[in-house]
């Protein structure tokens, strides 16, 4: 039987995501992340600034640096604030061996500025919160869709998502973090994750 375009993207979007676990969005690895404690979370969650280091500090100063280049060199903005991440077994490829991924739960836009040798990360009171669209991709292989109400309550989220896998999380935490991420590759996925009117489900 020939294969439907609704199909093709379901699997297209599967392999995507699968093959780019090295992504920021599946995969967050410690250089690219700043672990908030829950008084520095909590004081931009909302909106607010807040200094995560200095430019002697490897971390601060490696987001700061990349965070940057990725404006001068493509345009794109992509840091943000996160929240919650689960940790999930993925199946290799052919020949492959199985892998972990670490998926943040919900992302919030945020920027990052110098004032000296003082590194601030700024979060406007006008951004809103939002489900990481990987990891909504990786949940489809669980039949676990996160109703878009949980995406403005970040700890409910992440406590439904632990009570909605169950098992098949190795752990999820309630973790808040300042990272660099994808920007193109989140728009790709909302854009692959909404169906044409019309277009039938496989």
């Amino acid at each position: 039987m020939a294969e439907t375009f609704a199909q093709y993207l379901d699997k297209w979007l599967k392999q995507s995501t699968a093959q780019g676990l090295n992504n920021p969005l599946v995969k967050m690895p410690v250089k690219r992340f700043r672990l908030l404690q829950s008084p520095e979370f909590n004081a931009i969650a909302n909106g607010g600034t807040f200094i995560i280091g200095t430019m002697s500090e490897p971390i601060a100063r490696n987001l700061y640096k990349n965070f940057q280049t990725r404006i001068r060199e493509r345009g794109e903005h992509c840091a943000f604030i996160c929240f919650g991440s689960i940790e999930m077994t993925i199946a290799g490829g052919v020949g492959q061996q199985p892998r972990t991924a670490l998926f943040p739960v919900c992302l919030k836009r945020s920027s990052l500025q110098t004032n000296g040798d003082q590194i601030k990360a700024t979060v406007s009171e006008d951004e809103v919160w939002q489900i990481n669209p990987v990891m909504e991709a990786r949940l489809r292989d669980f039949d676990i869709k996160i109703p878009p109400s949980l995406a403005a309550n970040p700890d409910e989220a992440t406590n439904w998502l632990k009570a909605q896998l169950g098992n098949q999380a190795s752990q999820v935490k309630s973790d808040g973090y300042v990272g660099l991420f994808s920007s193109q590759q989140m728009v790709l996925q909302n854009r692959l994750r909404k169906r044409p009117v019309g277009l039938p489900r496989a």
